[in-house]
């Protein structure tokens, strides 16, 4: 019998990020998250720590967005179809998330 059970990630206090854009794996618009979307970023990672997997598996960017903590760390985030792949000095995790989820995430991260 195989149990997996999914990690906590850790995702630091942010104090700026940025969005880049990517169509076929090449970056077609960057943009910097303005400061009430960088609190709203923060405040998704928080509410969705927990069922992360590690994962060693390498992704086409898509929707990436880096953002620099408090710490002087970076994380950064791409936003696939169904997942949210993260990777920092921690490692790399991803999770899959439902329709509702994603779409919150991609309306925090859309360009003021």
């Amino acid at each position: 019998m195989l149990i997996l059970a999914g990690c906590t990630f850790n995702f630091p206090q942010t104090t700026s990020a940025d969005v880049e854009n990517h169509r076929s794996g090449v970056m077609v618009e960057k943009y910097e998250l303005k400061a009430n979307r960088v609190r709203a970023l923060s405040d998704w990672f928080s509410h969705h720590r927990d069922g992360w997997e590690r994962s060693s598996v390498s992704y086409v960017p898509n929707l990436i967005v880096h953002a620099q903590h408090a710490d002087g760390d970076t994380t950064t985030i791409n936003l696939m179809s169904d997942m949210v792949i993260a990777y920092n000095k921690a490692g790399q995790f991803n999770q899959r998330f439902g329709v509702a989820e994603l779409s919150a995430l991609r309306e925090l991260i859309k360009q003021n």
